[in-house]
């Protein structure tokens, strides 16, 4: 897993779902429009251990896993 900072993290879910967008509004599949860093297990369990550090942790938490 990569290091990771809470608003770096933002922008990665917010270009996530840009691009899950444009796919729905073309038809094209879903499939590898994730990053694998996304999908990583790792990036959830430091989502959930920054979750009692940070405010944020918990909406990215949720966004993320909205997006899986």
């Amino acid at each position: 897993m990569f290091e990771l900072e809470p608003l770096s993290f933002d922008r990665t879910l917010r270009d996530a779902a840009n691009t899950l967008a444009r796919r729905s509004a073309k038809g094209e599949p879903f499939a590898g429009a994730l990053p694998d860093a996304l999908l990583d297990d790792e990036t959830l369990a430091w989502l959930r251990e920054l979750g009692s550090k940070d405010p944020l942790a918990p909406a990215l938490e949720r966004w993320l896993l909205r997006l899986r």
